[in-house]
This record gives structure tokens, C-alpha cells and sequence, in this order.
């Protein structure tokens, strides 16, 4: 299935990644330089923070946890949070 949006961007970003010969270092700088010429404020936000170990705060409701939940039980199989 070909989208022609995102065919474009392939497009793009190949040749950016062709006019610096694949050097990851000049493509990160050439795309912050884009960056702070663009004139758009750059949104830095705080990372999330563990509220309990395993669980990152803002997680969606019902999003796999790799930790059991509290109260479970030995034997009793894990049922996904409402």
C-alpha cells in the first residue's frame, strides 16, 4: 500500500540524508539549526515521572503494567485496569 504523504516524506528525508553523506552527527546538527531558524518555540516538557516502580505517570487507562497490581493475590490472574 503506497500513501503518496508519506512517500513524500521518504523523498525528503533521503535526500537530506544524502546531502550529508549519511553522517548522523551533520544531520542533527543541520535539523536543530532548522530548528532555531524556523522562529517556532520548541516545547520542552518534563519527563513522567515513576509514580510507583514500573508505572509511568500519565500511562493510559488500562495499559499493560509490568508490575502486578496492588492486592493481587498469589493465584489469581491479573485483570486489566478499568
Amino acid at each position: 500500500m503506497n500513501d503518496p504523504i508519506v512517500d513524500e516524506v521518504r523523498h525528503h528525508r533521503m535526500e537530506h540524508t544524502r546531502a550529508f553523506g549519511g553522517d548522523l552527527n551533520l544531520i542533527f546538527e543541520d535539523l536543530r539549526r532548522i530548528q532555531r531558524v524556523s522562529g517556532y518555540e520548541v516545547v520542552r516538557r518534563p519527563p513522567k515521572l515513576l509514580t510507583r516502580p514500573g508505572q509511568i505517570t500519565g500511562e493510559p487507562p488500562g495499559a499493560p503494567s509490568s508490575l502486578i497490581s496492588p492486592g493481587h493475590r498469589p493465584g489469581e490472574r491479573s485483570r486489566p485496569n478499568p
